[in-house]
């Protein structure tokens, strides 16, 4: 245990879900690497882009019925991708 609490045991095949995201990503493509433990500076962009997605895209996101979600992301990550500015 530690100042932030007892220390989760890990999941298990059943329970976790990166072995079904990490062929999805293949069969889209996508090459899908972990980051490396105790390289804390690359946490840090992983959360930049985690506040990007909540901050430009969830919160503005119309949450009414019949709203295709899906097409909603695509076109969010092809604006993001490849229109939005990004500062150094």
């Amino acid at each position: 245990s530690s100042r932030f609490g007892p220390r989760k045991s890990a999941p298990t095949m059943d329970t976790n879900p990166m072995p079904k995201f990490h062929g999805h990503a293949e069969d889209k493509g996508i090459r899908h690497s972990y980051i490396k433990r105790g390289t804390p500076q690359l946490t840090g962009k992983v959360e930049r882009s985690h506040r990007s997605d909540n901050q430009e895209f969830y919160q503005l996101l119309n949450h009414e019925d019949g709203v295709d979600l899906e097409a909603k992301l695509d076109e969010w990550e092809r604006f993001y991708n490849f229109h939005r500015p990004h500062w150094p």
